[in-house]
Parts: C-alpha cells; sequence; structure tokens
C-alpha cells in the first residue's frame, strides 16, 4: 500500500509541476506489428510537458485491438503499451523533428484468454508539422524491445499519425508578453 501511494504522490508532483510549463496532448491513430507476426490497429493519448529548452518529458497509452478467429467465432486479442519517457525536440527547424527514448510497459491479452506483460526500452523517431495555432499534425515511428512471454524477447514497431494539441495559453496579437 505504501509503495501505491509514492507512486501515486510522485504523478501528481510532476504533472502539477508541469502545468506551469508549456505541455501538449497528443491523440493518434495507427498500427502496431508486434514481433511482426501480429498487426493492432491502435489509438493513443500522450501528455507532453517541456521539462527544458528542447527536451520534454511524456506520458501515454494506447490501446490496440485486433479480431482473430473464423468468422462465426472471432475475438479480440487486445495490445496496451504505455510509454514513458523523454523526446528531445529540434524546434528551430520546420517542420520540428524529435528523437524520443523511454520505457514500455505493455498488456497483452490474446483471445479473450491470457494476459502477457512485457516490459523494455523504446526508441521514437518523428516530426511535427504547425497546422494551427494551437495544432500541430505529427507523424511517429516507434521501436520497442520488450522482455516478456514466451519468446522471452520481443519487437514492437508502431507507426502512428495524430494532432498535438498546445496546452499553453494564446498569445493575443500585440500583447507584450
Amino acid at each position: 500500500m505504501r509503495k501505491i501511494n509514492l507512486f501515486i504522490m510522485l504523478f501528481v508532483v510532476v504533472l502539477s509541476g508541469s502545468t506551469f510549463a508549456e505541455s501538449s496532448l497528443s491523440v493518434n491513430l495507427g498500427m502496431d506489428f508486434f514481433n511482426y507476426r501480429e498487426i493492432f490497429l491502435d489509438t493513443g493519448i500522450t501528455y507532453n510537458f517541456d521539462l527544458t529548452e528542447g527536451m520534454e518529458g511524456n506520458i501515454g497509452a494506447d490501446f490496440a485491438i485486433w479480431p482473430e478467429g473464423p468468422a462465426e467465432a472471432k475475438v479480440a486479442s487486445l495490445f496496451i503499451p504505455v510509454n514513458l519517457g523523454l523526446n528531445f525536440t529540434f524546434a528551430k527547424q520546420v517542420p520540428t523533428f524529435l528523437v524520443g527514448v523511454g520505457l514500455t510497459p505493455i498488456f497483452k491479452v490474446k483471445g479473450g484468454d491470457s494476459l502477457g506483460f512485457y516490459l523494455g526500452p523504446y526508441l521514437k523517431g518523428g516530426l511535427r508539422l504547425k497546422v494551427h495555432q494551437v495544432m500541430s499534425w505529427i507523424v511517429e515511428v516507434q521501436q520497442d524491445l520488450s522482455f516478456g512471454g514466451p519468446e522471452i524477447i520481443n519487437t514492437t514497431t508502431r507507426v502512428t499519425t495524430g494532432i498535438n494539441f498546445s496546452l499553453a495559453p494564446v498569445k493575443k496579437a500585440g500583447s507584450k508578453d
């Protein structure tokens, strides 16, 4: 119980500190290729918060699903990766490029029966192209190396696109801030 309380306190402190910095919310849609044998349709959300110029933290989760089995007895396989990491952004260029590293715990339910847990590092690359005052179009490719399950060493490639919404206050034209 103490570990859970400590984790919750740490999580709240990290998020509350980041609310004063520039932050953004990304929503995405894409595909996950687990061990290059299973494909999942993926949707997700990520909270990005500035740590310093050119570096941001991110906390996000995706929900991926794919039906399996014969047409008369389809069951859903679920794939739920969670990302905790750092993005290194190159904002002086258009589009903004990013390179990210972090840790991904993955929960996988195959056909409604067995729950698998995988954990490992990830590396990602992406770009953000500003399309509106508070929105950027994003494209990201992420490679996970996860440990767990019957194969012990697993890889996942995730390809996503979506919109990144800035949560920072919008400066009005002519303001001195």
